[in-house]
């Protein structure tokens, strides 16, 4: 079993389920409705009804949020914009900053499906956000972890896996690990299919086999064909495909923090691959969206990659984020177990159907032992002193 620590940030509880920015809303409310009452309104006792019922619903918890942030998420979805577009034509990647002003003077509020995009573009190994910091990304092949042994298991976690992700130290650098949905492809068992047929006509050619023969081999050969590709354009079939993603401000430091991490994982039995440009573009287009045929990329050049992968158009809703044609569902893990076994969340970045993208933050190993020590000690002494209850 593994233990892992929860947050250590303690929040402060006067009561069971009250905290600070309760006890502040409660008293604007309390000073909402003194003010009513000794003020010389008409239907004050209504309007001092109202004001308490409108309080007290937003003080009360769903699950284990208030209703007063269900308003703020509220209000911020009617500040931002619903509906994004491009702007401009597919091909066309590039714009001057002219004419970007010029358009959104144009369009007033309208906002551009480049202006929600983090990256600005593809360069050699590397995903360019802007200014702000670039991105390699590591390809990781699946092994059977349940068939190791446990000490292999604690190993590769350890020692491997464990020892590539404290390479990523610093509050520069910063780490995921996304699983995306990816259809198998199957040109190589088509064009070796199309072999066998060759070589069934060769040896016709030189009465190995007769010519009935060869009419039923190769029948059998077109069949196993079409079946194939039907699997392989129509009726897609879908697996995981995972990686690990480093982020650095600095391009030099990055690509020696990912040349380390793949010489680490490499050397301890996991088979990894670091992409290159176009295998970027297919890694940032499966992102958006799986609805597509990733062999399109052949025939774009680098400078157009940019322009394959933004959508069309984004629509945000209040449940659903629709990008193109494809309505999809965002959920966020706030918490989970405190003990748990080896490869615990498996059965989480294998989900049908789903995207998944697991942030890793660098915590310095002093810093982290501290505030834990830290927080224990603010619990022991709000309850030994106070009587006050706190929560992690």
């Amino acid at each position: 079993m593994r233990i892992i620590p929860k947050k250590t940030k303690v929040s402060i509880e006067f009561f069971k389920g009250v905290d600070i920015i309760d006890l502040i809303i409660g008293m604007i409310g309390i000073f909402l409705v003194a003010m009513v009452v000794m003020s010389s309104l008409p239907f004050k006792l209504p309007l001092t009804m109202v004001l308490i019922i409108i309080f007290g619903v937003l003080l009360v918890p769903i699950d284990e949020d208030k209703n007063y942030e269900a308003v703020l998420y509220i209000l911020r979805y009617f500040a931002h914009p619903k509906v994004v577009k491009r702007n401009g034509e597919k091909e066309s990647g590039q714009e001057t900053a002219e004419a970007k002003g010029k358009a959104k003077k144009k369009s007033g509020k309208n906002v551009n499906v480049e202006d929600v995009m983090a990256f600005t573009g593809i360069k050699g190994n590397e995903i360019l956000y802007g200014d702000s910091y670039v991105a390699s990304v590591i390809g990781i092949s699946p092994v059977e972890f349940r068939f190791m042994a446990e000490k292999r298991q604690d190993y590769m976690i350890e020692r491997v896996f464990g020892a590539a992700l404290r390479m990523v130290t610093g509050s520069n650098r910063g780490a995921s690990i996304v699983k995306v949905e990816r259809p198998i492809l199957y040109d190589e068992t088509i064009q070796y299919e199309f072999q066998k047929m060759e070589s069934l006509k060769e040896a016709f050619y030189n009465d190995i086999i007769n010519e009935d023969e060869l009419t039923t081999r190769v029948e059998i050969i077109y069949d196993r064909i079409m079946e194939i590709e039907r699997i392989n354009f129509d009726d897609k079939v879908y697996d995981s495909f995972h990686y690990l993603v480093l982020y650095d401000k600095n391009s030099k430091s990055l690509s020696d923090m990912t040349r380390s991490v793949l010489q680490t994982l490499d050397g301890g039995g996991l088979p990894v691959k670091l992409l290159d440009e176009k295998e970027l573009a297919v890694f940032l287009k499966y992102n958006m969206t799986r609805d597509f045929d990733e062999r399109e990329i052949e025939t774009l050049k680098p400078e157009e990659y940019k322009a394959w992968i933004i959508p069309e158009c984004v629509e945000f809703g209040t449940r659903t984020v629709k990008i193109d044609d494809v309505v999809t569902h965002n959920l966020k893990i706030v918490n989970y177990p405190t003990e748990v076994g080896n490869a615990w969340g498996h059965s989480i970045f294998n989900m049908e159907n789903t995207k998944v993208i697991m942030k890793l933050t660098p915590v310095d190993r002093f810093k982290a032992v501290r505030n834990i020590d830290r927080s224990i000690d603010e619990l022991r002494g709000q309850e030994a002193n106070t009587s006050k209850e706190s929560r992690l």
